[in-house]
């Protein structure tokens, strides 16, 4: 037979007066959710439910078609502003040139492979964007395609 564990528990008001040991985990009745304790904290740290968490669209908006460079923001004029820490990672693949250029806040940033041999080649690139930051990718070639791209947020 499998065993039952229960953890301790309390309401929000209960949670915001109790220090819980280093690594203990209790539950917040009233908010229904987990907190996570350091033996230091007050309260401890309170844990997001799915429900919580902002969905792609919302952290950068307009970033809804993923297929190729030229659909992307390609110049200052364009670019795509955060509204929440979040990391990015960008998959590409492309024959001739895989090499493109991400801006943020107007900083430029080479990512990918470079070659001229119409071989194609897979690159990946991560970079952190923090709320308020401003991204926009550029290339010379428009043949870059991005194979997939995620938006992870950052809580």
């Amino acid at each position: 037979m499998s065993r039952q564990i229960q953890i301790r528990r309390g309401t929000t008001a209960e949670h915001e007066n109790f220090t819980g040991a280093i690594g203990e985990v209790t539950y917040d009745t009233t908010a229904k959710t987990l907190r996570v304790h350091d033996g230091q904290t007050v309260g401890g740290t309170v844990l997001a439910k799915q429900s919580e968490i902002p969905s792609v669209a919302t952290m950068i908006p307009d970033w809804d078609n993923m297929e190729t460079i030229t659909n992307y923001p390609t110049s200052a004029a364009t670019q795509y502003t955060a509204t929440q820490n979040c990391l990015v990672v960008m998959v590409t693949s492309s024959a001739y040139l895989s090499q493109f250029h991400v801006y943020i806040n107007g900083h430029q940033m080479l990512c990918g492979i470079g070659n001229n041999s119409n071989i194609t080649q897979s690159c990946q690139c991560s970079f952190i964007l923090t709320t308020g930051n401003t991204l926009y990718i550029g290339s010379n070639n428009n043949k870059v395609i991005f194979k997939s791209m995620y938006v992870i947020p950052l809580i």
